[in-house]
């Protein structure tokens, strides 16, 4: 068997500088001539923008909340198959799992599933020897031996060569280099976390002097050495665990699914589910097309950021009246968090402007200035009938817009505690509600989605 070359990127804390090290680690090794595949821990849909901005190539969503150990693995393996060395980049600090206090979910918990080599990302600013300790901690708490170097983030070259010696002299550990903190090194926030890569008009000269930088104190050479504990004949286990849902029933139609600047936050994995069913994708811009792709047999909305283009998206009236009328007429729709909001009778920014949309679901939403509900949800059917059957799915919710009704016709239970609420305008042709939803935690769901599509398309 062949094991995967790859490594996990992770961190003590967040804002250490893993996406902006990530990016030139990845464009330093595609310059080597490498094939790069990379994936992101958890359900950030941002942070894989960057990665498929450097390399060209869609970036993988892995969380072991939303999917099992074997699943896990397996599309794991199918993604990093398709390239000659592999890079993820983990969430938030290295052992910070769901709720805060679980370790399912966390970085450290992908890479025991997938037995992934990890490079500590240790912001090493205003440090001398408080960095041992830290350091220590952390392979202290490492039971599987997964941490195979560290990075010294936002240090000089002077600074790196002490810091160096004292890390490997008394605790034994590889520092692979450091990335010194450089004016114009940064990636600007907002509040659903960084900004696209789209808004960064300088992206690319970005790139590449911060993948100039890595190349130039940061041992390459060195992280391609590492590997994963994942063979490359676990991708083809993808296809045994979906082998039931693979029918001709789906051949030939076409989902038609909102993808530009407004509608964004998708896992790619989604998009590949519909189409290892056998239904084609689509894409189409609300915000620049006229109508609808022509024979489309359903419609998906994922989120994104439609307030920042809500007067686009309210006078482009002709789009909007097509959707209205084909989904009033019995077409199939999914609609999540920005794509609910776009379904919805208006939008009210932050400023307080309103803006109408395409009004499917009877009620407004608005700017709250704070995120109603955050983090990991399982989703049950409260209204028998939707593409859910009897069955859940797993997703997550973080916006910090809300309507004034929700919808019932489903309950969203938090993975911890008592906390549940009501949620999702739902019925047999229709998923409307803020949740994201990761497909392969229920492939149920898309087949029962995908039925309704063929149903409306022999209509």
């Amino acid at each position: 068997m062949s094991r995967i070359p790859g490594f996990l990127i992770a961190a003590p804390k967040s804002n250490s500088g893993k996406t902006l090290l990530t990016c030139a680690i990845l464009k330093a090794l595609k310059k080597r001539g490498k094939t790069v595949t990379a994936f992101k821990c958890g359900p950030d849909f941002i942070d894989p923008m960057f990665h498929q901005r450097v390399l060209g190539i869609p970036s993988k969503n892995l969380d072991t909340f939303f999917t099992s150990r074997d699943i896990t693995r397996a599309l794991f393996a199918d993604g990093a198959s398709k390239g000659e060395f592999t890079v993820g980049e983990g969430v938030m600090g290295l052992f910070d799992g769901m709720g805060g206090s679980e370790e399912q979910g966390s970085t450290y918990d992908l890479a025991r599933t997938l037995g992934m080599s990890v490079v500590l990302i240790v912001d090493a600013k205003g440090l001398s020897r408080s960095i041992l300790p830290i350091v220590r901690g952390f392979l202290d708490y490492d039971t599987d031996r997964l941490i195979k170097g560290i990075i010294l983030n936002r240090v000089g070259e002077s600074q790196y060569e002490i810091l160096k010696k004292l890390v490997e002299e008394e605790l034994k550990i590889n520092v692979y280099g450091y990335f010194p903190e450089t004016k114009g090194f940064e990636i600007r926030s907002r509040h659903l976390g960084l900004i696209t890569p789209g808004e960064i008009t300088d992206f690319n000269e970005l790139t590449e002097k911060s993948s100039a930088m890595a190349e130039k104190c940061i041992n390459i050479s060195a992280l391609e050495e590492l590997e994963t504990g994942t063979d490359y004949e676990e991708a083809g286990k993808l296809g045994e665990l979906l082998k039931e849902y693979q029918t001709q029933e789906f051949e030939g139609l076409k989902v038609g699914v909102a993808l530009d600047d407004a509608f964004c936050f998708n896992y790619d994995d989604n998009l590949e589910l519909l189409k290892r069913m056998g239904a084609q994708v689509v894409p189409f811009s609300p915000i620049k097309d006229d109508t609808l792709p022509e024979d489309v047999d359903a419609l998906i909305f994922p989120g994104g950021y439609p307030e920042l283009f809500a007067f686009e998206l309210s006078t482009n009236s002709a789009l909007t009246q097509d959707i209205q009328i084909k989904i009033e007429n019995g077409m199939p729709v999914i609609a999540e968090c920005g794509g609910y909001m776009y379904l919805t009778e208006s939008i009210e920014e932050k400023s307080g402007n309103i803006y109408p949309m395409v009004d499917i679901v009877k009620t407004k939403t608005s700017y709250q200035g704070r995120s109603p509900r955050f983090g990991y949800i399982t989703i049950k059917e409260n209204t028998e009938g939707t593409f859910l059957g009897n069955q859940e799915i797993r997703g997550h919710e973080f916006h910090y817009f809300d309507s004034e009704d929700n919808g019932d016709d489903c309950i969203a239970v938090k993975p911890f505690g008592n906390k549940k609420w009501l949620c999702i305008h739902a019925d047999s042709n229709k998923w409307m509600g803020f949740p994201h939803l990761y497909y392969y935690s229920c492939p149920d769901y898309v087949c029962n989605f995908l039925k309704a599509a063929r149903k409306y398309h022999d209509k």
